[in-house]
């Protein structure tokens, strides 16, 4: 009987990830072959897929980005231990243009309970009877090191698979940078959301993400059932391949109604207690962050989602102006749950009929259904803009 022989990786885990560093700093520093010879170095390791990194080499030296498609999609790109290696060009929408730039992440996913996405699945399938896309895998990491898209103040957060020039990436998932996110809520929330709101309704937003711990999980938790809302429908995919949201317009209403299924999904899944805090949480992000960026609601997609839920927070009578302030009139989870049900019943009906549609251009006609009052553009220019632009002027 031959004795089974177990041989050692060449390398240590530590020597491992000093290499990944390596080849980091190389590829920011344009010295891509020497980035290629350290790629050679890492396969001998075990901390990383050998066949993914050894693909990843094959495409950095012939710029043939395809190799990577089936593995990316398929998450083969993650290490036993949780460790990735992400090295490609990546496309980065700034605020007047889009840049592609190679660019690379040293991550390690992180370990997060969430509802699993055959529950959530079950319920999508229960309201809208099908489901024309599978819902995406965010999958939750922190950044070791990485270069150009992934590092700095102005890094990525919530890196979305076709954002990378990979073939097919469409179908891979959405990598959520959950240190970026903490930082975020820190330095920018914190700051924007006591601006806009009166107190009551401003803590109340910003204790479902205060605490550290439960904060970052209801983060990522958030994200998920976003996307799954995406999913729904014509699904977010469909719509991208088919140009159907080539509009900020357009494309603000796929967020907003993204949002809105987000929450009746949440209803169906999550305990009652922690439905207002994912929507507390949500509202964090679309109003401290969204909502100010470049552009505003006449160019930003995102922007433009914050203007919507505003229009149905008033819409339901829920928001009110107090004191130069905006307020929710009973500031307390459980009401912020009801205050969600119009834009939730019409998120639904929307989607519905998107999935009754003949021909998928008729999409355009269903969002024209969404309108926002004139009052409410000017109230968000003056309660939201305007209060962290005056803020910033102080």
């Amino acid at each position: 009987m031959r004795k089974l022989i177990l041989t050692e990786p060449k390398i240590s885990s530590d020597e491992e990830l000093n290499i990944a560093y390596q080849i980091i700093w190389s590829i920011e520093h344009k010295k891509l072959n020497d980035a290629i010879l350290l790629l050679d170095r890492l396969s001998e390791g075990r901390q990383f897929p050998q066949s993914w990194i050894q693909a990843t080499k094959y495409a950095l030296k012939n710029e043939d980005w395809s190799v990577l498609s089936e593995g990316f999609i398929k998450k083969e790109f993650i290490g036993t231990d949780g460790y990735f290696l992400l090295i490609a060009p990546h496309q980065l929408s700034s605020d007047k243009c889009e840049v592609i730039k190679l660019s690379a992440i040293l991550g390690k996913v992180m370990s997060i309970d969430c509802v699993p996405l055959k529950d959530i699945e079950e319920q999508a399938l229960n309201i809208f009877g099908k489901l024309l896309q599978p819902i995406t895998e965010i999958i939750p990491i922190t950044c070791v090191f990485a270069c150009n898209r992934f590092y700095g103040e102005n890094s990525e957060a919530f890196i979305l698979p076709e954002s990378w020039m990979i073939p097919g990436s469409l179908e891979g998932p959405v990598i959520n940078n959950m240190a970026r996110h903490r930082q975020r809520f820190h330095q920018v929330v914190r700051r924007n959301i006591p601006r806009i709101f009166e107190p009551d309704t401003a803590n109340l937003l910003l204790d479902s993400l205060a605490d550290e711990t439960i904060g970052l999980q209801r983060q990522h938790i958030e994200y998920q059932y976003h996307d799954a809302g995406h999913a729904t429908g014509l699904g977010i995919k469909r719509k991208i391949q088919d140009n159907l949201l080539s509009t900020y317009w357009f494309a603000g209403i796929e967020e907003w109604r993204a949002d809105s299924v987000e929450f009746e999904l949440a209803i169906r899944t999550l305990p009652n207690a922690e439905v207002g805090k994912l929507i507390a949480a949500n509202f964090c992000l679309r109003f401290g962050i969204d909502a100010q960026r470049w552009g505003g609601y006449d160019y930003d997609t995102h922007a433009t989602s914050s203007l919507f839920n505003l229009e149905y927070l008033f819409r339901s009578s829920a928001l009110c102006i107090k004191k130069d302030k905006l307020a929710l009139r009973n500031p307390d989870y459980q009401s912020l749950v009801k205050a969600i049900e119009m834009q939730r019943a019409e998120a639904v009906s929307i989607t519905r009929e998107e999935l009754s549609l003949e021909h998928p251009t008729g999409i355009l006609g269903c969002y024209h259904s969404i309108q926002v009052h004139h009052s409410t553009k000017e109230i968000f220019r003056k309660f939201i803009v305007g209060a962290s632009e005056d803020m910033q002027e102080n």
